[in-house]
Order: structure tokens, then sequence, then C-alpha cells
């Protein structure tokens, strides 16, 4: 079986899985100043709050919004907002935990069952 992992692009460690994205549907309007029916591609991944060292943003912080680092090495890697966040695609998202394309690298592992 095939699975395809997220890694953090400074220090390698795997932050998360192709389970833990949320599909979201890219929005069909337009917002000021924006072409309508323009294609954007999305710049940014949705986790669901499903992945384990992502709990410290839900239960240590009061914050509303904020910046969300790479467990590991503390790279920024995005931010969350519990109110939602609009993605490059022009959808809106909440809760919003928002990890920018650009700061991981994606790798297809084969997983083997076990037995």
């Amino acid at each position: 079986m095939e699975l395809e992992v997220y890694r953090c692009k400074e220090c390698r460690h795997v932050l998360f899985t192709e389970k833990h994205i949320e599909d979201h549907i890219k929005a069909t309007h337009s917002f000021k100043g924006e072409e309508k029916g323009k294609s954007i591609q999305c710049n940014s991944h949705f986790l669901s709050t499903e992945v384990p060292w992502l709990d410290s943003y839900k239960i240590t912080t009061s914050a509303e919004k904020g910046k969300i680092y790479c467990p590991f090495c503390k790279c920024k890697i995005g931010n969350f907002c519990w109110h939602g966040s609009r993605c490059s695609c022009g959808s809106y998202v909440a809760p919003a935990f928002q990890i920018q394309k650009s700061k991981v690298d994606s790798q297809i592992v084969i997983v083997t069952p076990k037995e």
C-alpha cells in the first residue's frame, strides 16, 4: 500500500500524511479585485485536528490565531485560526490549520501490512 507523507523542508521529519489533509472545494465566486472563474491552485494544505503534534495548539494556546511551527526544528510552516482562513483558491476553511506547501515536501512511501 502506498501512502503520501509530508516532511518539513528544513529538518526532513515527517509531519503528517495524506490522511490528515482536509479536502475543500475550490470557490466558484470571486472576491474584490479578482477575476471571476479564474483557476487558482491551492498554496496550502489544511490539516484535520487529528495530527498528534497539533494538540499543543488546541490545548495550551488560548489565542484565536497564530503561527504553526515544526515540532522538531521550530521552523515556521504555517498558521492556524479557529475562526477559519481563506485558501488561495478562494475557499474558506474553518477551523484552519494551514500548512504552506512551500514549507513541506511530499514523498510516496510503501507501507507493508503487519501480519
